[in-house]
């Protein structure tokens, strides 16, 4: 397990070690059945206090990963993926642009590629489609004030959005262009899904972090006003450049 946590990290302590957790089970380095090390002991690593521990070692627990036996210790319970639901009420959905605007930052945005793409699983049971007709995938590297801060891949309902094919989005603003073409505004539906991970392959290339940076995995689906289908987005967040308010 690392040592003490990144105090320069806007990320709360008790999600970095989470993060560190998770990596270790996720690349083996933790297998099932084996035993954590004490709460004390996980305290005097990270230098943090015992309710950031347990909180760590709760939502771990919750997600399915670790396993607390009275008297005995935690324990590992299964190396599948955490995923942290949250109801959409619980989040101000807002777009990257606004955000930037609210924190007196510049946004913009580093088109990488837009193509059309056989739909997975998900992706046809929400836009109601066959394997057969291809979803149109937008991926881009957002900035604010030129520092990379996220990586976007957003799939898109096979037709009414041919537009983006065309027609990149001013100032960045993907939201700002959906509406000017379509007079609707996207609203997240459902929960959404935050998980973390740990930069590697591409995402060490397109965010320009080193490999192992503490990354946030955000996936949510968006409708408009009618519920009819728009997109499903999925945000790949360098946890030391953002942070959620919960």
């Amino acid at each position: 397990m690392p040592g003490p946590l990144d105090d320069s990290s806007t990320a709360p302590y008790y999600l970095q070690i989470v993060g560190n957790i998770r990596y270790d089970i996720d690349s083996g380095k933790l297998r099932e059945g084996d035993k954590l090390p004490s709460e004390k002991q996980l305290c005097d690593l990270y230098h943090v206090s015992r309710v950031t521990v347990r909180h760590a070692l709760d939502e771990l627990a919750e997600a399915g990963y670790l396993e607390k036996r009275r008297g005995k210790g935690t324990y590992v319970k299964s190396a599948r993926d955490m995923v942290l639901m949250h109801p959409r009420v619980d989040i101000d959905v807002i777009s990257f642009t606004g955000a930037c605007q609210r924190s007196g930052m510049e946004p913009g945005a580093i088109e990488i590629e837009v193509t059309r793409v056989v739909p997975n699983e998900d992706e046809c049971a929400f836009f109601g489609i066959d394997e057969d007709q291809k979803v149109l995938s937008v991926k881009r590297v957002r900035t604010a004030d030129g520092v990379r801060i996220m990586y976007e891949d957003n799939r898109f309902a096979p037709t009414g959005f041919e537009f983006l094919e065309t027609t990149p989005p001013s100032g960045g603003s993907l939201y700002r262009l959906i509406e000017e073409h379509t007079g609707k505004i996207p609203h997240m539906v459902g929960s959404c899904m935050l998980t973390s991970n740990r930069a590697a392959g591409d995402m060490v290339t397109h965010l320009q972090v080193p490999a192992g940076e503490p990354l946030f995995v955000l996936e949510a689906n968006y409708c408009d006003a009618d519920g009819a289908p728009m997109y499903m987005g999925k945000q790949v967040i360098i946890g030391a450049r953002y942070s959620f308010a919960l």
